[in-house]
């Protein structure tokens, strides 16, 4: 999902504008979106709800369920992909497990490559 993170300690005019968005608080995430909503400290489901994302299994039956959306899931997702297998991957924490919440990822396999 394409998105512009700003740090409201380094950027004045933002931090203005999140006040502007709720009549004076400061409540950091605050997210607006394209059409115009905003969400102030909104949970993962909410957030994956706005966004589009489905939390629940689409499918009564997968090929292959990957516990765990760490480097070592998503990888896993990647190569399943690549041999057309319908995987699940299953994750406790926040939309993208530790990749989603990681701020550099180095020797990654691509996705692109055969």
């Amino acid at each position: 999902m394409p998105y512009r993170w700003v740090d409201v300690d380094k950027d004045a005019d933002r931090l203005k504008r999140i006040q502007e968005l709720q009549n004076g608080g400061r409540s950091i995430p605050t997210i607006e979106f394209d059409d115009g909503s905003v969400m102030v400290e909104p949970s993962n489901a909410e957030l994956a709800t706005k966004l589009g994302i489905r939390p629940r299994a689409q499918r009564q039956y997968y090929d292959l369920t990957i516990v765990g959306a760490g480097p070592a899931g998503l990888t896993a997702a990647i190569y399943a992909a690549r041999e057309g297998l319908d995987a699940l991957v299953i994750d406790r924490g926040g939309v993208g497990g530790q990749a989603g919440t990681t701020e550099r990822i180095e020797n990654y396999p691509d996705s692109s490559r055969g």
